[in-house]
């Protein structure tokens, strides 16, 4: 499914110059400051610079990067049948991956950042490799994004609720 989100991206691409989505990305703080959502943008700019690509590029690479990894882990989420409850929180809930059938443009959210995170964590949950240390990596790369999007608070009780079940064992 998240295959699909990738040519969207792509479509997107060569149509999203004005798109509120677009713009979201490019928040940065050398625009009057220290904004809550500014390090995407920031980093947009800095590539930019060094590198010479056009930021529209710029903003579908990280787009489709972000979907290309979502599609990884749920794709061996789903080919390893026991987490079936995980591939139901990241299906059905729609702070999840519901969220995509809400709208055309919401594939290009930064939330899919989240999302592929989330989809990484759930997947070594699932293979018993998580530990004081992927745990710490995880919450100081969601401190991180927390710079990108403050919408990282309603996604950590999902983080929080695959730590229940992974210590229940119960998936």
């Amino acid at each position: 499914m998240s295959l699909v989100f990738v040519f969207i991206e792509i479509a997107n691409y060569y149509q999203t110059q004005g798109s509120w989505y677009y713009i979201d990305w490019l928040l940065n703080y050398q625009a009057g400051g220290f904004k809550r959502r500014g390090l995407s943008g920031s980093l947009m700019f800095f590539i930019q610079d060094i590198s010479g690509l056009n930021l529209k590029t710029l903003v579908a690479v990280f787009m489709s990067i972000g979907h290309i990894v979502l599609a990884y882990f749920i794709f061996l989420l789903t080919w390893n049948k026991k987490g079936k409850a995980l591939i139901a929180i990241l299906l059905l809930c729609p702070i999840g991956l519901g969220v995509y059938f809400y709208g055309f443009g919401t594939a290009g959210r930064k939330e899919g950042l989240l999302i592929a995170l989330f989809a990484s964590y759930a997947y070594l949950a699932l293979k018993n490799r998580i530990n004081f240390k992927i745990v710490g990596a995880y919450m100081a790369t969601l401190g991180v994004i927390c710079l990108m999007h403050e919408l990282v608070i309603f996604y950590l009780p999902y983080f929080w609720f695959v730590n229940y079940l992974h210590n229940k064992k119960s998936f």
